[in-house]
């Protein structure tokens, strides 16, 4: 098979790079979006909870102040919960890719 002469290793290499950092930034972004709604939900987590309960007129045996500062903490937790659930998914996604041939191979037909 003869290769284009502009095809040079450097020009491959660079392409690889490219489409790589392409798939990374991709990645990333969907993270970072859906983060985003994580701790903005998490945000709004005490005066939902609370205004839920008020509107049905349940009384809750704990009390979750309705202050910025807790919204804040509730946005973190919502991230931070978010970040390990994604981390989680990639290991578990990795680990079924390392071991498609084994499975493959020993699957009942």
């Amino acid at each position: 098979m003869v290769l284009p002469t502009w095809l040079t290793p450097e020009v491959a290499m660079v392409a690889i790079v490219f489409i790589i950092s392409l798939f990374v930034l991709y990645k990333l972004f969907k993270l970072l979006v859906r983060a985003s709604i994580a701790g903005m939900i998490g945000f709004a987590f005490p005066w939902i909870i609370n205004g839920v309960a008020a509107y049905l007129g349940i009384s809750l045996p704990f009390v979750i102040p309705t202050t910025v500062d807790m919204g804040i903490k509730f946005a973190l937790a919502g991230i931070g919960l978010i970040i390990v659930y994604e981390f989680l998914h990639f290991i578990l996604y990795f680990l079924k890719l390392i071991t498609w041939p084994f499975r493959a191979a020993f699957k009942k037909k």
